[in-house]
Protein backbone atom coordinates (compact mmCIF):
# COMPACT_ATOMS: atom_id res chain seq x y z
CA UNK A 1 0.00 0.00 0.00
CA UNK A 2 1.37 3.56 -0.54
CA UNK A 3 0.85 6.38 1.06
CA UNK A 4 1.14 9.81 -0.49
CA UNK A 5 2.63 12.65 1.53
CA UNK A 6 0.06 15.58 2.87
CA UNK A 7 2.05 18.71 2.16
CA UNK A 8 1.88 21.70 4.37
CA UNK A 9 -0.27 24.49 4.16
CA UNK A 10 1.89 27.39 2.88
CA UNK A 11 -1.34 29.81 1.99
CA UNK A 12 -4.73 30.72 3.61
CA UNK A 13 -6.79 33.54 2.01
CA UNK A 14 -10.29 34.43 3.45
CA UNK A 15 -12.14 37.03 3.94
CA UNK A 16 -13.58 37.97 7.83
CA UNK A 17 -16.27 40.73 9.10
CA UNK A 18 -16.48 41.29 12.92
CA UNK A 19 -14.41 42.80 15.88
CA UNK A 20 -10.82 42.73 16.55
CA UNK A 21 -11.66 40.22 19.58
CA UNK A 22 -13.92 38.59 17.31
CA UNK A 23 -11.03 37.32 14.93
CA UNK A 24 -8.77 36.48 17.40
CA UNK A 25 -11.18 33.82 18.93
CA UNK A 26 -11.53 33.03 15.18
CA UNK A 27 -8.63 32.22 14.65
CA UNK A 28 -7.80 30.41 17.81
CA UNK A 29 -10.31 28.27 16.97
CA UNK A 30 -8.78 27.77 13.07
CA UNK A 31 -5.51 26.52 14.75
CA UNK A 32 -7.36 24.08 17.09
CA UNK A 33 -9.10 22.58 14.39
CA UNK A 34 -6.05 22.19 12.60
CA UNK A 35 -4.17 20.71 14.86
CA UNK A 36 -6.35 18.45 16.62
CA UNK A 37 -6.64 16.58 13.46
CA UNK A 38 -3.92 14.54 14.21
CA UNK A 39 -4.52 14.28 17.44
CA UNK A 40 -7.72 12.53 18.69
CA UNK A 41 -7.57 13.65 22.38
CA UNK A 42 -7.96 17.27 21.65
CA UNK A 43 -10.80 18.82 22.90
CA UNK A 44 -12.16 22.70 23.31
CA UNK A 45 -12.13 24.10 26.44
CA UNK A 46 -15.78 24.35 26.60
CA UNK A 47 -15.78 20.55 25.92
CA UNK A 48 -13.38 20.03 28.70
CA UNK A 49 -15.58 22.60 31.23
CA UNK A 50 -18.58 20.58 30.43
CA UNK A 51 -16.93 17.20 31.25
CA UNK A 52 -15.63 18.25 34.37
CA UNK A 53 -19.25 19.92 35.45
CA UNK A 54 -20.79 16.30 34.65
CA UNK A 55 -18.21 14.56 36.77
CA UNK A 56 -18.80 16.72 39.69
CA UNK A 57 -22.86 16.50 39.70
CA UNK A 58 -22.35 12.74 39.16
CA UNK A 59 -19.76 12.67 42.60
CA UNK A 60 -22.44 14.79 44.49
CA UNK A 61 -24.99 12.32 43.59
CA UNK A 62 -22.94 9.78 45.58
Amino acid sequence: MTYKKRNNISEVSFTYVGTDAQFNEFLKMMIHDYLAVDNPYAMKETEAVEIAEEDQKRQQAM
